[in-house]
Parts: C-alpha cells; sequence; structure tokens
C-alpha cells in the first residue's frame, strides 16, 4: 500500500507530526510519502491518505481546504484520515470540541470523511515564534478556560499519537514488516499567514479561509 501524509502547518510543529507518522508507518509493508499539502502536485499513486493540520481560529488551516479542493474527486475514493493539532485538547472536553466544531462539515461530506476516522491531539505551543497580532488573535479567540502562557509549551504526546496511527495501520489492514524499513520521501514547508492574506482570500463559503490565523 501507498500512503501519502500531507500536512499543513503554521509554525513547524504539525510538519514535525506529520514526519512522526511517516516514521511509525515504516513498521508496515507500505511505501510513505511525507509532504506539505501544497508541495503535493498529484495523488494518483496513493491507496490512502492521512492529513493532518494545526487548528487557528477554530479551524483546519486554508492551504489544507485548497489540498481538499483540489483533489476533491480522487480523495472521495479512497480511505482518509484526518489530524488535528490543537491546544484545547488539553482541556476537559477539548477534545471532543475540536472534533465536533473544528472541522468543515460540507468538506467531510465532499469527500466521504466519516467522523471517526478523525482524531485531535494537542499541539506545542512557542510564544517566541508567534508574531504580535497572532498572539493576541489566540488570546482573544482561544475558547478554553484560559490559554498556557509559558514561553514555550510542549503538549504534543507522542505515545497517544503513535497508538491513533498504529490503529489506522489496523484498519488499513496493513500487515507488520520489521524486516525491513521502506524510505520516506519527505517535503517541508512553512506556513504562515498575516491578516491581509485573510482578507483576501477568494473561498469566502468555507468559515476555515476567514478566520484561520
Amino acid at each position: 500500500m501507498n500512503i501519502l501524509v500531507a500536512y499543513a502547518s503554521a509554525h513547524g510543529s504539525t510538519a514535525e507530526v506529520g514526519t512522526f507518522v511517516g516514521r511509525t508507518l515504516q513498521a508496515y509493508n507500505t511505501q510513505i510519502t511525507v509532504a506539505h499539502v501544497d508541495e503535493v502536485e498529484s495523488i494518483d499513486q496513493y491507496d490512502a491518505f492521512i492529513l493532518g493540520s494545526a487548528v487557528h481560529s477554530s479551524m483546519w488551516l486554508p492551504s489544507l481546504s485548497r489540498f481538499m479542493f483540489r483533489f476533491e474527486s480522487e480523495l472521495a475514493q479512497k480511505p482518509i484520515y484526518l489530524f488535528l493539532m490543537c491546544v484545547l485538547v488539553l482541556e476537559e472536553g477539548g477534545r471532543e470540541k475540536a472534533l465536533s466544531s473544528y472541522v468543515w462539515k460540507e468538506a467531510l461530506e465532499r469527500l466521504n470523511l466519516p467522523r471517526e476516522h478523525i482524531e485531535a491531539f494537542a499541539g506545542k505551543l512557542d510564544w517566541s515564534n508567534i508574531n504580535g497580532d497572532e498572539r493576541w488573535l489566540i488570546s482573544t479567540r482561544y475558547e478554553g478556560d484560559e490559554v498556557p502562557t509559558s514561553s514555550t509549551g510542549e503538549y504534543r504526546d507522542w505515545q497517544r499519537i503513535a497508538s491513533w496511527v498504529n490503529s489506522v495501520a489496523h484498519e488499513l489492514e496493513i500487515p507488520l514488516d520489521l524486516s525491513e524499513s521502506p524510505s520516506i520521501s519527505k517535503k517541508t514547508k512553512e506556513e504562515t499567514i498575516t491578516e491581509e492574506e485573510v482578507e483576501n482570500l477568494s473561498w469566502v463559503d468555507n468559515p476555515g479561509e476567514i478566520s484561520a490565523i
């Protein structure tokens, strides 16, 4: 089986998770490609997809939506799994909130992506990499009780992420193969978004296009 792990990352944290997902899948009899969604030119060769994105302002990043629009017909015909990185998961009920509210429901329907194929994890928060406008947006739009305020907060639960990836491999019925590890083709790209860019986004029917910062 040939799997694409495609991610949208604001400051690199979700990119690291995407790479970790690919490395975890190396234990299985499968070929893995890890890439930023904007770097994917074709998906015809893939049998399944694991997509991931940071959550900003209660929605996944716009680049993930663009990827979904671009390859909608092909994606809808194959298995898709989605992971969201959201600091709200740290709070009681945060995971459920993310899974129910921080997704674009129309996109899930158009891609035949079932809710049980979506998972949410706590991410990494590094205030030193966040500019003033984004810092203000995070502080004012955070829907939990209190925004973590430490300069660097590493909240990613790698064991939980690995457990989810293994469950995905089990659902896809991919056999373990410990004899050798297939190589991973990896592309990386950082994504940052300004308020001006948000105002100029064209897909206004997608909440992620007007609120993702």
